[in-house]
């Protein structure tokens, strides 16, 4: 399952089904829903939000430690099936507003970047969110394709505690991250893809989550 901010044709939560004989894809988010309604783009909405640049997500997963989600009751993203729907409408700071707007969420002033109680509960409310919504798409996901062996990839796959409780997970047989879970592990996958179609073999040292 790959789940990222953006990829090509507008992907940003596909999923596979992998077995010796190749690996297919199953299905994803629908091409005609926006990029912000995916699980990355939130997430980089807020951190924006909190005073960070996207590519600092991981301020905003340690700083939803301190938070409390409870304060924001109403759901961000609605998992259809494999399909994620998010209530964002674009993918900056500003959409953030508009969420606050027409929902009542106070999330603190803009830019807090921890500094402010709401904008720390702020960021416990995104996190608890994607943990839900990644939570039903994996279980939607080993419904739909009867595999409970579960490899991840993409930018949202860094987010490690929402990445470990999918490893605990009862559904989950088994689950393995590239320690290259990004955009920058797309060198790698060329390369181990390459070979195989080459060869037909497969490296003779496995990848490992150590």
């Amino acid at each position: 399952m790959v789940v990222d901010g953006g990829g090509n044709n507008n992907d940003t939560e596909t999923y596979y089904r992998a077995t010796p004989d190749g690996i297919e894809r199953c299905g994803g988010n629908p091409p005609a829903r926006p990029r912000a309604g995916g699980i990355g783009a939130a997430y980089d909405a807020c951190t924006n939000w909190l005073g960070w640049h996207e590519q600092k997500a991981g301020k905003t997963t340690a700083l939803a430690s301190y938070g409390d989600a409870g304060h924001y009751l109403a759901p961000l993203f609605d998992v259809v099936d494999t399909h994620v729907h998010g209530h964002l409408t674009g993918t900056h700071a500003a959409e953030v507003a508009d969420l606050a707007d027409r929902t009542g969420f106070d999330f603190g002033p803009q830019g807090s970047r921890g500094q402010h109680e709401l904008g720390v509960n702020a960021a416990a409310y995104i996190q608890e969110q994607t943990e839900r919504a990644l939570g039903a798409l994996v279980e939607q996901t080993i419904t739909t394709t009867g595999l409970g062996n579960l490899c991840l990839a993409g930018g949202v796959t860094l987010n490690y505690v929402a990445a470990d409780k999918i490893r605990r997970l009862d559904t989950v047989t088994g689950c393995f991250a590239p320690p290259a879970a990004s955009d920058r592990g797309q060198a790698l996958g060329c390369a181990l893809h390459v070979w195989h179609r080459l060869t037909g073999g497969l490296p003779k040292r496995s990848l490992s989550s150590d």
